[in-house]
């Protein structure tokens, strides 16, 4: 009985701990089940290929993002010519072409997401078309300045022949740089708290790329606003006008330095024109200086505004120069006084005579010079004109000091002297035109440089002059026939360029002191010959026995002018009773005193000569060969 008792009592244990629990406990959680995210695949090269006629393998390139456990990448093309294997990258196999362009499509698919890639084959015999590449260029500075406080910058750029699945890179290395990339590449530069620091950002495109250098200064380089006026000089001023701006309007710019200058948008409420600001006063008070446009400019990225601004221009008309004086205030506080003369570039005189280029003519000889006695020069330009037969222009220039080689390094000038004044008169002094006296001219003004580059036997001439008001600038660099670069070696001249050969013969006839003409049979033979440096000489020897055409006397010619003593060989210079002039000459110069000598060996002369000409150079040097 007590075992049955006891038996009982355990089986009501379990019910008497159900009766006594909560019956409002909770169930316990389930653990959060992941989110799946559907697949994406994205294709990253491009999206049609030309493939040769003789076929070839390609490769499909693409990203899988959230694969899916049991599905695989597909990749399938209905034409028989083309084999198609898929994997990390897809690789397309088009067989060789015997026949015509033919075209079909490569479809790439991972569970619902797909793309497609067109093939195009060219004809048996035909060139693929080769798309251009990617050209990727900077627009914007590729030197930025940023002050300490840091601050946002873009950088522009274009970029031709985009490729399908490429994207523009943009990227820095520096912590305190952010790059954004877009239409514009954003460059954010924090604040700098410490020394001055650069970075480089790097925009790319597949192979194509450029930087952009952002310096920034320490906090220290933070300008200090001086707590009284600062006296300004500049270092130079310009005043800037475009199409674009109204007449009167023009941009003053008082420079600090090569890149940092003061700028005032000014405006002639006087007489407004395009050449200059009248003199006068201009204030931002009454709106003569524009404070809107108004700043220290010290970059791009770098400026400050004026406040206020207060400036009296004067002119000095014939001078052609300026005066500035006057205070101005940016808004930091910063106080400057200016007092200033000189010479502002962009401001034209509008009475000032109009300039024109001269173009030296390319048919013709350009350049020559020439001399009579080493002091007086004559320098002409053959000009090259389309209405004109090339216009000749002489300079005459007056060295203070012998010289018959060329016109020596310097500038010569009407205003002072080294440059000879005509009287209106196309022979003689400095003349326009010669060779056209209806439409050349005097010079009024002329200034030229010269800079002789004896090594490469060159010279470069620069300058202007004015005729009948008006300006013309010529420039010449290169040879300048009539000029000798080179001193003669103490051997003389060996070298010809062009050997003596004969000019012409005759006889010569004289005026008499009665003005009747004597005809004098002797031979008068003329030879020429140039030199290997292009010195150029004439000799006229005179022989009062020979005159058969083609033979020279052998003998000794001795400088002299013709003085009715004939019964010797000489070397004829001039006749003051006829009408010769230079007929023995080096490089233009008539010869002074010396000789030449003719010998002869079988057919070969043999020409040798010492002369000094009349700027007392002495020529030296000898020629053996056929006339």
């Amino acid at each position: 009985m007590k075992l049955r008792n006891l038996f009982y009592l355990l089986l009501a244990l379990p019910l008497a701990f159900a009766a006594c629990s909560d019956d409002t406990t909770d169930p316990a959680p389930k653990p959060d089940e992941p989110t799946v995210k559907d697949p994406v695949l994205t294709l990253t090269s491009a999206a049609s290929v030309e493939v040769a006629a003789e076929g070839e393998t390609i490769e499909i390139t693409y990203t899988l993002e959230n694969k899916k456990e049991g599905v695989e990448l597909e990749a399938t093309c209905e034409a028989e010519w083309v084999e198609v294997v898929a994997g990390d990258k897809v690789s397309v196999t088009v067989a060789a072409n015997e026949g015509e362009a033919r075209e079909t499509k490569v479809v790439v698919k991972y569970d619902t997401q797909s793309f497609e890639v067109a093939l195009k084959q060219v004809a048996k015999g035909e060139e693929p078309v080769k798309p251009a590449e990617p050209k990727l260029t900077l627009t914007s500075e590729s030197n930025v300045d940023v002050t300490a406080a840091g601050g946002e910058f873009e950088i522009t750029y274009t970029l031709e022949n985009k490729k399908d699945g490429v994207e523009l890179e943009a990227t820095c290395e520096a912590q305190w740089v952010d790059v954004t990339v877009g239409e514009k590449v954003k460059v954010v530069v924090e604040a700098n708290e410490g020394d001055a620091r650069e970075a480089k950002v790097v925009v790319a495109y597949e192979t194509q790329k450029f930087e952009v250098t952002y310096k920034q200064a320490k906090k220290e380089d933070v300008p200090v606003v001086p707590s009284e006026p600062v006296a300004f000089v500049p270092k130079k001023v310009t005043a800037s006008h475009n199409n674009t701006m109204k007449a009167g309007n023009f941009v003053l710019n008082l420079f600090v330095d090569d890149a940092q200058r003061f700028e005032f948008d000014m405006y002639d409420k006087v007489s407004a024109n395009d050449s200059y600001l009248t003199p006068g006063k201009y204030t931002s008070e009454d709106g003569s200086i524009d404070l809107k446009y108004s700043q220290l400019y010290v970059s791009k990225d770098n400026k400050t505004a004026m406040k206020a601004a207060e400036l009296e221009l004067g002119l000095n008309q014939e001078e052609w120069t300026f005066t500035i004086k006057g205070s101005y205030e940016l808004v930091n506080g910063a106080k400057y006084t200016i007092d200033w003369t000189g010479s502002i570039e962009g401001f034209v005189d509008p009475n000032a005579p109009e300039e024109f280029p001269i173009c030296m003519a390319a048919d013709v000889t350009p350049v020559s010079a020439s001399t009579q006695d080493g002091l007086n020069w004559a320098l002409v330009f053959c000009e090259d004109h389309q209405l004109y037969a090339n216009p000749l222009t002489r300079i005459n220039v007056q060295l203070p000091e012998i010289n018959a080689m060329y016109i020596p390094d310097g500038t010569y000038s009407i205003a002072d002297g080294t440059i000879v004044v005509s009287q209106n008169n196309p022979d003689s002094g400095s003349f326009y035109r010669t060779n056209r006296p209806n439409d050349g001219g005097a010079m009024t003004e002329c200034e030229l440089t010269v800079a002789i580059d004896k090594e490469n036997e060159t010279a470069k001439l620069s300058g202007y002059f004015v005729v009948n008001n008006s300006k013309l600038i010529f420039e010449w660099d290169g040879n300048v026939v009539g000029f000798s670069y080179k001193e003669v070696v103490s051997d003389g001249i060996t070298e010809w360029q062009k050997g003596f050969a004969i000019d012409s013969q005759g006889s010569l006839n004289f005026k008499n002191s009665d003005g009747s003409w004597t005809k004098h049979e002797f031979g008068r033979t003329y030879v020429k010959a140039t030199a290997i440096d292009g010195t150029e000489f004439k000799f006229c020897l005179c022989n009062p026995i020979n005159s058969e055409e083609g033979v020279i006397s052998v003998g000794e010619y001795t400088i002299a002018t013709y003085d009715y003593a004939t019964a010797f060989d000489y070397l004829f210079v001039d006749n003051t009773l006829g009408t010769f002039s230079n007929e023995s000459e080096i490089n233009s110069m008539p010869l002074a005193e010396g000789k030449v000598v003719v010998e002869k060996n079988g057919e070969n002369y043999t020409i040798s000569f010492d002369v000094i000409d009349t700027a007392q150079k002495e020529w030296t040097g000898s020629w053996t060969g056929t006339l």
